[in-house]
């Protein structure tokens, strides 16, 4: 099976040792790569090129949404496919994050088996 990377955007160690177990449990042939902000975010998508991007939002903080904006400006790299994942549930909060530019968009607490699937038909598709 093909190497790939992802990138995971956010600070919140719990959620970066959820994604890094489901990673080496399910896909090990993804290797997780880690931004904690947009600015980094950038470098390392020009220096990874990674096959997904997961943006753990936390509020009150919403730079967040402002990370597809970001990585979606044209580059010489095709931008991979942009998940948010978040603990906000409202349909205002899942609008606003489809308009931003995330191509998908995931609740907390994660639905394993959801995401499991999306994740394998993204990266082993």
């Amino acid at each position: 099976m093909e190497s790939k990377s992802m990138l995971y955007i956010g600070q919140d160690p719990i959620n970066l040792q959820l994604v890094r177990y489901l990673l080496s449990k399910k896909f090990p042939h993804v290797t997780l790569i880690q931004a904690c902000n947009s600015s980094e975010a950038m470098s390392r998508l020009e220096e990874d090129a990674p096959a997904l991007v997961l943006v753990d939002i936390q509020l009150p903080i919403t730079e967040e949404y402002t990370i597809p904006e970001k990585l979606k400006q044209p580059s010489e790299h095709e931008s991979p496919p942009i998940w948010a994942v978040s603990g906000c549930v409202m349909d205002q909060d899942i609008v606003r994050a489809y308009r931003s530019g995330f191509d998908r968009y995931f609740t907390k607490p994660l639905h394993l088996l959801s995401f499991t699937h999306h994740l394998r038909r993204e990266l082993d598709g």
